[in-house]
């Protein structure tokens, strides 16, 4: 029972001291015993009980539930309630309270310890509970926009277990506005309705889903997210039973596609009606008319090229890829699309892209063909260069270490990190950072780096927000980095920081690269 406090309130001395030699005797340690709920509630706040043994009915006028309600809102302990009898009213008002047990005076030393070790325990559990889905909803909110669990009871009402900030701040709804079927119907855009109901009967047959719907918030703005849902399924009762959802906001990428969509359309029509090389040849596949802009994309005047097969000129590994291009359109519909390279008059090769389509004379038979081709080279080397970009920072991206942590705001905490990247980019073991005082990074960070990244962050926790900040960081090993920190302040009941949470990149690469992308680009 080493470090177990019990707090007493009871107004009965002859009582009251029994009770503190029974958990004396049992190993406890008693650390007031209290006739009155203001004296308790003062003791409970600066002696950190373990549990607090609470009398319901004082004789000095004192309400020990209404004194049990502002323990639980000022301290962080379990209560459990003695009494000698509760009739059924008094019971209920102790019912809303949510204690964690009850004693019926007198009470035996057996009665005594397994209450007291049950409440300390449910209670740990408890706390742990939350230290565990708080962890989960930081971790929800740095790799999404949203997230939430809500539960599903047998006779189908669904009930919100917990959820981030995205549905309030972004979409302007309370907790638990959009909990249930119907809140999300009524927020989902009508068009999107089919999609949305058709992807509700794949989660209640225990199947996960994912898609794009446009959601309506409460100001009526029209926001795009990019949903993953994946159900719980409860084999005893072959049922659903909880979904969790993960939400990206991709309104941005969405607009961004639609401009894009929009723009192709149109450069695509002016592709269209360009000119670009204009060739009709004869059955026989001799040219017999050239556009004046063959000059300017090949280098030979139209008129060297008249009377010259169409094959002349393309790369011969090239040839036959043409030629089956050819027959295809013969047997097919008319009309083809091929690629080959195509000699330029100074010798080198040019990639072209010719759409074809052959015109066929009364007999069905084949009298010509006419042939628009256009200079793609460019356009194959940029794409080409663009793969290997995107692959190369995709590869990147895909293997950047990330550090989680959690920093306490009280003088001498030390940082929690809750995975094994320290090392890793640091370099430092825990043990080695700030060696004799807490474990902190900040003083590794680059000393023209720290004023500004501790202004940062306390104008973030001054105005309860987030915020994102890069900095330089010397690690072990003598060299710079640059990190990347994104993080928020916690607060306790009351709307005090408590903590920071957040995760820290290693972005030291991705700043080495940004004098070449801009150069590239």
């Amino acid at each position: 029972m080493m470090g177990k406090k019990i707090l007493i309130v009871e107004d009965e001395p002859i009582i009251a001291e029994d009770l503190r030699l029974t958990l004396e005797g049992i190993g406890y340690s008693v650390v007031g015993t209290f006739s009155g709920g203001r004296d308790a509630l003062q003791a409970a706040r600066t002696l950190a009980p373990s549990a607090v043994i609470m009398d319901i009915v004082l004789k000095n006028g004192d309400d020990g539930i209404e004194y049990t309600r502002q323990i639980q809102r000022e301290c962080d302990v379990p209560i459990v309630y003695l009494t000698a009898h509760m009739d059924r009213g008094t019971f209920d008002r102790a019912q809303e309270t949510y204690p964690y047990g009850y004693l019926v005076k007198p009470v035996g030393a057996s009665e005594l310890f397994s209450s007291i070790e049950t409440a300390i325990h449910r209670h740990t559990l408890e706390k742990k509970l939350k230290e565990s889905e708080h962890r989960y909803r930081l971790l929800s909110e740095l790799v999404s926009d949203g997230a939430s669990s809500v539960r599903i009871d047998p006779d189908g009402s669904f009930h919100l277990e917990w959820s981030t900030n995205y549905f309030r701040e972004k979409l302007g709804y309370a907790r638990g506005e959009l909990a249930s079927i119907e809140s999300w119907a009524r927020a989902i855009h009508r068009d999107d309705m089919p999609l949305f109901f058709r992807s509700m009967d794949l989660l209640r047959r225990g199947e996960p889903v994912s898609g794009d719907f446009r959601v309506l918030a409460k100001s009526g703005a029209l926001h795009w997210i990019h949903a993953t849902v994946y159900p719980e399924w409860d084999e005893s009762q072959q049922r659903l039973c909880r979904v969790i959802t993960a939400i990206q906001d991709v309104t941005e990428r969405k607009s961004a596609e639609e401009a894009l969509r929009k723009n192709e359309e149109r450069l695509q029509l002016i592709a269209n009606n360009m000119q670009d090389i204009i060739c009709q040849v004869d059955r026989e596949g001799i040219i017999v008319y050239l556009s004046p802009s063959f000059r300017q994309l090949t280098g030979f005047d139209p008129d060297e090229k008249l009377g010259t097969h169409i094959f002349d000129g393309i790369h011969p590994e090239d040839v036959g890829i043409v030629m089956d291009a050819v027959k295809k359109a013969a047997g097919d519909t008319m009309t083809g699309r091929v690629r080959y390279r195509y000699r330029h008059r100074d010798g080198h090769y040019l990639l072209l892209e010719t759409h074809g389509r052959l015109l066929m004379g009364d007999g069905n038979e084949i009298m010509s063909a006419v042939f628009v081709a256009r200079d793609i080279t460019e356009r194959a080397e940029s794409s080409a260069r663009i793969d290997e970009n995107e692959n190369f920072f995709r590869s990147l991206a895909e293997n950047l270490p990330g550090i989680v942590y959690r920093t306490s705001l009280n003088d001498g905490s030390e940082t929690c990190f809750y995975n094994d990247m320290l090392r890793q980019i640091t370099g430092f073991p825990p043990e080695e950072l700030n060696p004799g005082g807490p474990c902190r990074i900040e003083c590794r960070i680059h000393p023209e780096d720290r004023e500004r990244v501790a202004c940062t962050v306390r104008e973030a926790l001054l105005n309860g927000t987030a915020f994102t900040i890069e900095y330089r960081f010397m690690h072990k090993d003598g060299g710079v980095r640059h990190f990347l920190e994104r993080g928020r302040p916690v607060c306790d009941e009351h709307g005090r920081s408590e903590c920071i949470e957040g995760i820290i990149l290693d972005v030291t690469d991705s700043v080495k690269l940004r004098p070449r992308l801009v150069s590239e680009n």
